[in-house]
């Protein structure tokens, strides 16, 4: 009799525990929300497991970091310096010991640092244009994007990946200007590139006339130019030519000064004068004006009749060439 009480009770608990485990098992599940930034990653978790006052959770983040709430705080994941998957687990438990573990492997895109990238262009003789290129800047993962380029060229600001500028300094040595570029992620993090770029100051070869404005009217065959040279530095060129446009040119040679050159004109007509300065940078500069040594037009004046009269009177007159 004690034996069959015995197996009989056994079964009715080995039944009733099989029963309720598999009825009030946990199911352990969550969400997480990935907010990455410049110097850390933050990752919220929404515990969206089956509730019950007696469930015990358990959760290992993966950072070092664990927590038994059932709602934890955010967690700060440091970058690596590349891209990482971390595994974060939770094991939900309840009052019969009966638990639900779910794992889930959380990608970390922590090479989320752009560079800055454009080379600047060699050095010429001015006038130049040189282009900026932006384009080979990086944003960082390929899951990141840049979204914004700001250039600061002599003192200017561009906003697109390329840019076109044009440089003309005059003189006779080097002008040295810094291109700076920042670029900015989809995530906020920036990058600067700074360089600097030289160009050769070209001479100026520009001419005036302060007598005569490059015209003569008087009527004489024979005409003296006086020509100046408007911001010439003599000290940094190497060669001055002066086509004065009749078939005559002078010419000056290395460490010659040269404010101002004279010419005698002894034809009447229109002459092309070309001016050229070649600097010891390499660079040369040409300016071209055209003189005028003209006569005045004759006018010939004639009457119709009387050109005496008592006012009021009516006059005619001819004029004819």
């Amino acid at each position: 009799m004690k034996s069959f009480l015995l197996f009989f009770l056994s079964c009715v608990f080995v039944v009733y525990s099989v029963n309720n485990a598999v009825a009030q098992c946990p199911t352990a599940d969550f969400n997480y929300n990935v907010i990455p930034n410049c110097t850390q990653t933050t990752v919220s978790f929404t515990n969206t497991s089956d509730t019950s006052n007696q469930n015990t959770y358990e959760w290992i983040f993966g950072n070092g970091q664990t927590s038994s709430s059932q709602t934890p705080n955010d967690q700060i994941y440091t970058p690596l310096g590349t891209d990482t998957t971390v595994q974060v687990i939770l094991v939900v438990t309840n009052e019969l010991l009966c638990s639900d573990t779910i794992i889930e492997n959380i990608q970390f895109y922590n090479n989320i640092y752009p560079t800055a990238n454009f080379t600047v262009p060699i050095t010429q003789c001015a006038p130049v244009s040189f282009i900026f290129n932006g384009t080979n800047s990086t944003a960082g993962s390929v899951n990141v994007t840049l979204t914004n380029y700001n250039w600061q060229i002599n003192g200017t600001t561009h906003s697109t990946s390329t840019i076109n500028r044009n440089f003309n300094p005059v003189g006779g040595s080097t002008s040295t200007y810094s291109a700076s570029l920042t670029i900015t992620n989809n995530i906020g993090c920036t990058n600067n590139s700074t360089q600097t770029f030289s160009v050769n100051e070209r001479p100026n070869a520009n001419m005036i006339d302060p007598l005569d404005n490059f015209k003569s009217c008087d009527g004489d065959s024979i005409h003296l130019l006086e020509v100046y040279t408007n911001g010439v530095a003599p000290n940094s060129n190497d060669l001055y030519i002066l086509n004065w446009g009749d078939g005559l040119i002078d010419s000056f040679p290395t460490g010659a000064v040269f404010p101002s050159d004279t010419h005698t004109y002894t034809q009447t007509g229109f002459f092309p004068l070309t001016f050229q300065i070649f600097g010891t940078n390499g660079c040369n500069h040409t300016s071209i004006d055209t003189f005028y040594n003209i006569s005045n037009p004759a006018v010939n004046v004639s009457s119709f009749g009387n050109t005496t009269s008592c006012a009021p009177v009516e006059l005619c007159f001819s004029i004819g060439n």
